[in-house]
């Protein structure tokens, strides 16, 4: 679920507001890994879909990527450009400070199939940047959801490993030429396409792989891990959603009882602090200075996060 940071802000504001309404009768607080964060069931740090989890998660769908030609290179951008599909746009040595201090940056496209279960579908190039530190070292596959990111993450600062990041099929650039056939945008095909980015980079870095992700990057790992098992050693799947289709009530029909008869009263401040701040908008939008274009201005920013503040207080 994409939340637009500006009115994410907003509503993070309220929830300190609501806390402070709820009072002493809210309890001990809630564990990482209930049905928190954007409504998902996988906590942080969890591994999620263990091999043989499914009866089908000892399968491979049909495509994927080829089995990679013998590589005579022995420098990594050698090694990188005999990997079939592959283009290095941007070549960036490693750096002695900022967030990136020690690791080579390389940001590349790969090109996909639109449809792995075709081989002879059309192409797109999926955009990934590699933060490179040491072949013989780990590697996290990560995706950021919603855009690619060029950074580090908690695994790869915490475990000095190398970072591929990658940007989601359909996001733009990374999709096909008009006229685009959205129903390839399915998690089979995303799958498919982070198996084939594994397959690739294991010519290379043959240590342990682990992906994680946060959000729809949550999901987007699980999902991975569901279909491809043995591409990964282990999956850390922060805040990953399971939602069934567009319009899921089984959102608000948590929102609505979370934490029984013990919380209730506590669900009605809440409900009380969202009526005073859509009663008192003229005070409160005045305070908001950033312009919240994303939303269409202030005012609909407002209401954004005061409807979302309920979830975002739960989560």
């Amino acid at each position: 679920m994409k939340t637009n940071w500006g009115s994410w802000v907003i509503a993070c504001l309220f929830g300190t507001l609501a806390l402070s309404a709820c009072g002493d009768d809210s309890g001990t607080s809630t564990g990482t890994g209930a049905t928190g964060g954007a409504g998902g069931s996988a906590g942080a740090g969890g591994s999620a879909g263990s091999g043989g989890s499914s009866p089908e998660a000892g399968a491979e769908p049909e495509g994927g990527a080829p089995d990679a030609a013998p590589c005579a290179a022995t420098d990594l951008r050698g090694k990188l450009l005999c990997i079939p599909g592959l283009t290095i746009v941007q070549d960036t040595p490693a750096m002695d400070g900022g967030t990136n201090a020690g690791y080579r940056r390389i940001d590349m496209t790969l090109e996909q199939l639109v449809d792995h279960d075709n081989p002879s579908s059309p192409r797109f190039k999926q955009q990934l940047t590699l933060l490179h530190r040491d072949e013989s070292m780990p590697v996290v596959l990560a995706s950021s959801g919603y855009s690619i990111s060029r950074g580090q993450n908690e695994l790869s600062r915490t475990f000095g490993a190398n970072i591929i990041q990658v940007e989601h099929r359909y996001f733009t650039p990374s999709i096909p030429d008009a006229p685009v056939d959205w129903k390839y945008l399915n998690i089979k095909q995303s799958a498919a396409d982070y198996h084939a980015i594994t397959v690739a980079f294991k010519t290379i870095y043959k240590a342990k792989w682990v992906n994680t992700g946060a959000s729809k990057g949550g999901m987007t790992s699980v999902y991975h891990r569901r279909f491809y098992p043995n591409d990964l050693d282990a999956t850390v799947a922060y805040v990953a959603p399971q939602s069934y289709g567009l319009d899921d009530q089984r959102y608000p029909a948590f929102i609505n009882q979370v934490g029984g008869d013990t919380w209730a009263t506590c669900r009605d401040k809440l409900k009380e602090l969202q009526k005073t701040v859509l009663t008192r908008r003229a005070e409160i939008e005045p305070r908001m200075t950033e312009s919240y274009a994303g939303l269409g201005g202030p005012a609909i920013a407002l209401e954004h996060a005061t409807l979302e503040m309920p979830f975002t207080f739960w989560q």
